[in-house]
């Protein structure tokens, strides 16, 4: 057989045998010449590299049939790379002559291969065969290989590809894929390659596996996704079908296949090799065509799934950000991936280029547009203005040629046509603008961004709905935010205009800002900022110092954006403000050194107007994120840095303090990213050595310590950070607010009490204390003890507020019983503070404490000389907390017990106010109630004006008892609400005529509670009362009407419901109240509009169907035929038929399902087929989509669940389609807009994944 050029030749296999590789390979290269060379190997065990060494025979083969290179039956092998070839083959000879392990040595053949000369091997072989041991002797040397090598082409060529010989036009596809994957550090792997393609991976392995040689046509983007898609597959083929596929590139290597028997797997790296390849005849012929080419594939590859890839990415050591930038490139294309990962170029036809149409003006221009939405008006009329007529043929096959290709620059999702990565396709293209491009260019974003948003004509709350209102931009958000993209490139590269050298991009986008910003400031109404806010971002990359130029005089106190900058309003989902994207982008251009002093001044003036709201994203916010010491976001210097604060601390008293506390680090602080410009490049900030952010605490705390001198209530805010200080920084604090000699006043005060609690909380954990030394607790101590303050109540008041401030009594000696130390502090401070005062103050102390009943409880058990008539009289101080106090002391003196509140009750002194509350403290209820008629009315009055609902316990018996008597004392929502709370409770039966009394009088009474009974209370005692027998049906349907806005989410079914089902007449008085004009020719009645609203709701919340006992029954036509006749009848005098008919369109919608599975039921089936109401059909169409209720999903889902839907109602369609075709055309009406939502997720999908919008 011939051979090809540059295959190796002998003394290539000679110096192959010295090499270090040799002795791991040559049992892989034998392996392959016996399977490519004989097809009736049963058995083969060939450990090759690593496993070389495993033990036992180099070795072990079985084959039906032997041939030239492979004896007959079973066979063991040794294998033999020294140079001693004779010693070698001599001592494996005679070591398994003697150890045979097990093998019959009559039955088999012993095989000795070396690849050095041996010019006596046969005569050995000969002489060892006469002694018998073995069935037979062989040897084969390096002249026998390559001879075997010849007979097997695919591993010849592959041995010689080991040997370092490139052979031209061909290798194996082995090599090929280990070379082209060599660059990705194991992150290009055939797993990724097979992601969502076993179907396709499959139908090729059955394709290569027919006897009869094919032609197989694989569409892919690229030659390289096809031979990687095949490679990947084959290596996963257990049958080493991988080492008979050769990759071809040349014509000539072709004409050396030709003439070979073996049928071996040709890929074609090159489209123009297909008609040479026709000759090829005997072999599995693999041709890759990209998405463009109009040939049938035998197989079309599938993209890979981007979902699939960050989850593969995902088990790689690498960042969260590569794992989605892989994944997309790889679901674009291989040859992008490898890119990515190795950095590599791409191959020139992967390339825009001069030549190619991505550089002639239509694609350039296309390009500048960033994104567009053809299915917009202003979209497509700009199009049509700047570069062709969006529908123009050209332009279609151009971006559709482009977008299937390997690297594309745009991505069509429906009618959107956007670019991917600006930044990538910009290299090639910004060489091709024009100064006319740039010309045309301007005047198409100075028309978009210059146009004030005619949502800001609407009332805030009407603007999320601008479009409904027929006050939309002309042009999409998508185009908007493209050419803004392409503004911040062009401002971001140094680069000039090819027909214009003297005019640089950056100072062409610089004049555009200007220019906008200008007219914006211009705009008295500041309409103009707000409308361009979307793409402030983009405009502050653009022109960094245009931007900060027209900022600052927009916000200063005569600018046009000061008084709105601010203003919070809430959309659908949460509140929004301007001010958020001005941030954003102050931020960025303070990481850059350049415009880091005027950004952080302007973040700094606006702290300062702040006047606070419900965002967390405020001025004060992202100054302290930037500067933060363990993670400054800035590549400006640390004395810039030091510079800017101290600057602040002079000049903004205010906002430097509240900075300089928020730069004080502690633990477990936690800060947002600042995310940089896309593509103006800056040095990224360094992080900071241990040095610098001790010097940076020290230069902030420094500051706030020197404003601490004018305002010391900033220690309060320094004091809990000490402990988490350099032990310097913390000394130099501490000294100074010994020297400060603070006076006696509140704060200082406070300071003192900051420092108690900073110790007890050190001390009352053994975890946390770790960051305290002893002697800091000590140091601590000692100040302290200078602030402790004179009034022993001040003193004393943190032990009835913080648990673990015992602590700082005890010196951390935790072996006491923590409840025990603590009643003993509480009690001793109670002493130490009646004895300064008496009662007076320990009233004070409770006065001043978050919790005055624990200082009740205390002083009760003290045992103090004080009478308990006198503590009771507290009950009705104007004093909340003297009550609390009072109401708790009673308590443990009495514990509770009536008898011994009547004692005190028994002086002629008390007031009726403190008797009632007296008996409040008992919970022998009975008792308590039958003793209020021995006393004064106002007694009983009181007594129930403040009896408690909450906190009864739930074996409580007399709810109903004490709803009654709420409910004469003018507690009538107290009374509902008590009874709601019991109606789940075992223990008490709640009274249903009582809620409904109950529920009547609160429709007409003008409780000042009235709205704090809530919709699920409601809810509770309407069920209450559906289950009640006693309860006439007429008074509940009136209570549900009464109450109807309670039940707003359809999920409740009411008597209401059923009756509207019953009754046509009631149903077409209902439809009446949401259309009174029409039921009443056109005059307008007077109807309540809260009635309309009633009906309007009871109407939409309706699922109960006539004719069906239940939601879930069957339904009996007859009696559903009958109501809709009637209703029909009744509606028809009130020219309402229509909406009649929409509205039981609806309710049809929520027809169960026959036994059978067939869904709707027969009886609703045949309803809708009959009916002639256009009406009908639309209300059961729009019910049906409307049911579906609120849908959630991922960025990565697209329209699964659509597809989901469309084939359940595409199912249920099919099943009715002979006998009710007119409803199975309904279903399948919505099964296709469901399809059609589908795509539209799947485009949103894409977006995502191609890193649009995103």
């Amino acid at each position: 057989m011939g051979r090809l050029p540059y295959l190796a030749q002998l003394k290539d296999v000679y110096s192959f045998g010295r090499t270090t590789t040799a002795r791991s390979a040559l049992p892989i290269l034998i392996r392959r010449i016996i399977l490519q060379s004989n097809q009736t190997i049963t058995f083969i065990k060939m450990p090759g590299e690593e496993d070389t060494d495993l033990g036992g025979y180099d070795g072990q083969v079985r084959a039906g049939q032997g041939n030239a290179f492979v004896p007959s039956g079973y066979s063991v092998w040794e294998f033999g790379t020294s140079r001693g070839i004779k010693a070698k083959a001599n001592s494996d000879y005679i070591k398994r002559t003697k150890e045979p392990l097990g093998i019959n040595q009559s039955e088999t053949t012993f095989v000795f291969v070396t690849l050095g000369r041996w010019a006596d091997a046969q005569a050995w072989a000969h002489e060892k065969s006469k002694e018998g041991i073995w069935k037979e002797v062989r040897v084969y040397t390096a002249d026998d290989i390559l001879t075997a090598l010849e007979e097997t082409p695919t591993v010849y060529l592959w041995f010689s590809e080991m040997c370092g010989k490139s052979v031209h036009g061909l290798s194996s596809l082995e090599t090929w894929w280990n070379d082209y994957r060599k660059p990705c550090d194991n992150l290009l792997t055939s797993e990724l390659v097979l992601c969502n393609r076993s179907y396709e991976k499959s139908l090729l392995k059955k394709k290569l596996s027919d006897s009869k040689p094919s032609q197989i046509i694989i569409r892919s983007v690229t030659i390289e996704d096809c031979l990687a898609f095949v490679a990947a597959t084959l290596l996963s083929d257990e049958q080493g079908t991988l080492s008979k596929a050769v990759v071809v590139s040349e014509a000539s290597a072709l004409e050396y296949l030709r003439h070979l028997s073996e049928r071996l797997i040709v890929l074609l790296s090159d489209a123009a090799l297909v008609r040479e390849a026709e000759l090829l005849t005997g072999h599995h012929i693999v041709i890759g065509v990209n998405k463009v080419q109009q040939i049938a594939p035998t197989i079309n590859l599938p993209d890979i799934s981007y979902e699939k890839a960050v989850n593969y990415f995902k088990t790689k050591n690498i960042s969260d950000e590569k794992q989605t930038e892989y994944a997309r490139a790889v679901h674009k294309s291989i040859p992008l991936l490898r890119n990515k990962i190795a950095l590599t170029p791409l191959p020139d036809e992967l390339l825009p280029n001069s030549n190619s149409p991505h550089a002639n003006q239509l694609v350039r221009r296309a390009w500048m547009l960033g994104r567009w939405d053809g299915a917009i008006k202003g979209d497509a009329d700009v199009v049509a203005r700047f570069v062709i007529d969006p529908n123009d043929e050209e332009l279609t096959d151009a971006l559709l040629k482009d977008a299937n290709s390997a690297n594309p620059i745009f991505s069509i999702f429906g009618s959107v046509r956007a670019v991917i990565s600006p930044i990538e396709s910009a290299e090639r293209l910004l060489q091709a603008i024009t100064r006319s491009d740039l010309v045309a260019f301007r005047e198409v974003v100075c028309s978009a961004l210059e146009e004030a948003n005619p949502a800001l004509a609407l009332p805030e709350d009407q603007r999320w709905a601008a479009k409904i209102y027929g006050k939309g931009r002309k042009e999409s958000d998508d185009l908007r935010k493209g050419i803004a993209t392409t503004l911040a490139l062009l401002g971001s590269s140094s680069a000039t205009v090819s027909d214009f050298p003297s005019l640089s991009f950056s100072d062409w986008a610089a004049n555009v800002v200007s220019d906008i910003l200008r007219f914006a400031n211009d705009d008295c109404t500041g309409g103009i900022w707000i409308s361009i806010n979307d793409v402030l971002l983009e405009i502050a990359e653009a022109a960094p110092e245009e931007f900060l130029d027209e900022l600052q005089r927009a916000i200063s106190p005569s600018g046009v954006l000061m008084d709105k900058l601010f203003h919070e309003s809430s959309n659908l989902l949460a509140p929004t403000s301007p001010h958020v994207q001005v941030l954003w982008a102050l931020e960025r251009l303070a990481m850059v050194p350049d415009y880091f002093g005027r950004a952080m001044w302007l973040l700094a003036l606006l702290a300062d107007y702040d006047p606070g709201g419900k965002l967390a994203n405020r001025p004060l916010n992202s100054l302290a994120t930037i500067l933060r010491v363990w993670y400054p976001q800035t590549a400006a210097l640390s004395d810039e840095r030091h510079s800017f604060v101290q600057k602040v601390c002079r000049k903004l008293p205010e906002v430097g303090k509240s900075l300089v506390i928020a730069l004080i680090p502690r633990i477990g602080e936690s800060t947002s990213t600042i995310t940089p410009f896309e593509f103006r490049q800056s040095a990224s900030p360094n992080k900071p050595t241990d040095n610098q952010i001790v010097d940076d605490i020290n230069v902030y705390l420094g500051c706030a310590v020197d404003l601490a001198e004018s305002d010391p209530s900033i220690w309060i805010k320094i004091i809990p950070k000490l402990p988490y200080l350099p032990q310097k920084s913390k000394n130099t604090a501490l000294n100074k607010l010994s020297l400060a000699k603070l006076k006696p006043t509140d704060t200082r005060d406070a300071i003192w009490l900051e420092f108690y609690k900073l110790i007890g909380k050190h001390q009352s954990s053994a975890n946390v204390s770790a960051s305290l030394y002893l002697k800091d607790i000590e140091y601590f101590k000692s100040v302290m003890k200078e602030l402790e303050p004179v009034d022993p109540v001040v003193q004393v008041a943190p032990l009835f507020t913080y648990d673990w401030l015992v602590y700082v009594l005890d010196n951390h000696n935790q072996s006491i019983d923590r409840k025990q130390l603590l009643g003993k502090a509480r009690n001793d401070a109670i002493s130490k503070v009646f004895e300064e005062g008496g009662l007076e103050s320990v009233l004070r102390l409770a006065k001043r404490v978050e919790c005055p009943w624990i200082v009740g409880d205390a002083f009760a058990c003290l045992g103090l000389q004080i009478q308990e008539h006198a503590i009771a009289r507290l009950l009705e101080s104007e004093f909340s907390k003297v009550c609390s106090f009072a109401r708790s002391a009673l308590y443990r003196l009495t514990n509770g017990k009536l008898s011994n509140l009547l004692e005190i009750m028994h002086s002629d002194s008390l007031s009726n106010t403190v008797k009632a509350r007296l008996l409040l403290l008992s919970n022998e209820f009975d008792e308590v109630w039958t003793s209020l008629g021995s006393y004064d009315e106002e007694v009983e009055m009181i007594h129930w004006l403040e009896f408690p609902i909450d906190h009864l316990g739930t074996d409580f018996t007399l709810a109903n008892e004490a709803a009654k008597q709420l409910a004469s004392h003018g507690r009538i929502v107290d009374a509902l609400k008590l009874l709601a709370l019991y109606c789940e409770a075992s223990a008490v039966k709640v009274d249903s005529g009582l809620a409904a009394d109950l529920m009547e009088k609160f429709l007409i009474c003008h409780d000042h509670e009235s709205e704090t009974l809530s919709s699920h209370e409601i809810e509770v005692l309407i069920k209450l009362l559906q289950d009640s027998v006693s309860i006439d049906r007429t008074r509940l349907e009136k209570l549900e009407w009464a109450y109807l806005r309670a039940f707003n989410d359809g999920h409740v079914c009411l008597f209401l419901h059923r009756k509207l089902a019953d009754d046509p007449r009631y149903f077409a008085d209902i439809l009446s109240l949401v259309y009174p004009e029409t039921a009443n020719g056109g005059k307008q009645p007077e109807v309540p509009k809260e009635q309309s609203e009633k009906a309007w709701l009871l109407l939409n919340t309706w699922r109960t169907i006539p004719g069906a006992v239940n939601e879930s029954s069957e339904i009996v036509e007859e009696q559903l035929r009958s109501w809709i006749q009637e209703v029909q009848k009744i509606l028809g005098s009130r020219d309402l038929t229509k909406r009649g008919d929409y509205y039981i369109g609806k309710v049809l919608a929520y027809a169960p399902a026959d036994s059978d599975g067939t869904w709707p039921c027969k009886s609703v089936c045949n309803i809708i087929e009959d009916s002639q109401s256009t009406s009908l059909d639309e209300g059961f169409s729009a019910e049906l989509f409307n049911k579906r209720g609120a849908v959630s999903r991922s960025l990565e889902e697209g329209g699964k669940q659509e597809y989901e839907l469309e084939d359940e109602l595409q199912k249920c369609a099919n099943r009715i389609n002979v006998q009710w075709p007119k409803v199975a055309a309904l279903l399948t009406r919505q099964a296709r807009e469901y399809h059609s939502m589908g795509l539209n997720e799947d485009e949103q999908a894409k977006r995502y994944k191609e890193g649009i919008d995103y």
